[in-house]
């Protein structure tokens, strides 16, 4: 569904550049890794469960960071590789949110998505611009933070900025929206209800594309798993790569380039994409990786092909 301001916001997805210090660092970093290996296939190939019997069969060297791209797969990983010792399942959100501190995602609801849902209609209603709760009924309000997510996984914070600058030319009120919301996050804003006159610190102090922005830079975890503190992974697997978004592979790049993974792992398939349009993410990396594996030594490509 469209709002009025659905075409402005969309040209301004299309304006605001890509960063390319975030694509060409993590080409840059993959490089220096001596071993790297590319799980490809369709949907139904069975790309994760390939990613588990590569664990099993110790074709990786432990400790082992699985990065899984939701929440969900991160369950179906943890419960094919049971107590498999030194691997950990994370997402980037989940390390990104350790990263913050998990109190700092957090309001007096206590859970994560309804605290950062909460706090960007309350900001919104300051500034009398709806904001749903529904998300098959998107207001002006989800739109416009649409926009600043995906800004900042295109481009970073300096996205951000250059979209708040457009729009105070172009449509104050998203722009003081946008800047309100930044200085919450930041701890430089109290927000003042205008019906009760109450002052109260915002809350939470981050929310998910925030806490990707801080995880910019930070070492790669190590692996943990219950008590026991197993080091730097030597190997880092991504599923999804496909998927994942220009601020991402920045991150995965800064991760790379410590020096400590000497096999990378990753698997997609690189003919469709799912969240181009949430934080434009794009084939160029992917199809790029897969050609240097062709030609590259100590780099393979495991192509699998659907079966029932």
């Amino acid at each position: 569904m469209k709002t009025g301001a659905t075409d402005i916001f969309d040209r301004i997805k299309e304006l605001v550049p890509v960063n390319r210090g975030f694509i060409d660092g993590f080409m840059g970093a993959v490089l220096g890794i001596p071993r790297v290996t590319i799980v490809y296939g369709a949907p139904g190939a069975g790309k994760t469960t390939n990613l588990v019997n590569m664990i099993r069969k110790r074709e990786v060297p432990k400790p082992v960071l699985v990065l899984a791209f939701n929440n969900s797969t991160q369950h179906w990983f943890e419960n094919k590789l049971g107590a498999e010792g030194c691997v950990s399942v994370r997402t980037i959100d989940s390390v990104a949110v350790s990263h913050v501190g998990f109190r700092n995602m957090l309001n007096a609801d206590g859970d994560i998505e309804r605290a950062i849902e909460a706090l960007r209609r309350r900001v919104s209603s300051l500034f009398h611009i709806p904001y749903s709760n529904d998300p098959y009924k998107l207001e002006v309000g989800n739109e416009l933070f649409g926009l600043f997510d995906y800004i900042a996984n295109k481009t970073g914070r300096g996205g951000i900025d250059a979209v708040i600058s457009v729009l105070s030319k172009t449509a104050p009120v998203y722009s003081a929206i946008l800047d309100t919301y930044i200085k919450c996050l930041e701890g430089k804003l109290r927000l003042r209800n205008p019906k009760k006159g109450e002052v109260f610190d915002c809350k939470p102090r981050h929310d998910f594309t925030w806490a990707r922005l801080k995880l910019l830079g930070s070492l790669l975890p190590n692996v943990k798993v219950g008590r026991e503190d197993c080091g730097a992974p030597r190997t880092l697997i991504v599923d999804e790569f496909q998927d994942m978004s220009p601020l991402m592979l920045g991150i995965l790049g800064k991760w790379l380039s410590n020096g400590d993974v000497e096999h990378f792992v990753v698997a997609g398939d690189f003919d469709q994409l799912i969240y181009r349009s949430l934080h434009h993410a794009d084939l160029e990396v992917p199809r790029w990786l897969y050609q240097q594996a062709r030609v590259r030594a100590g780099w393979r490509i495991v192509e699998l092909s659907y079966s029932h």
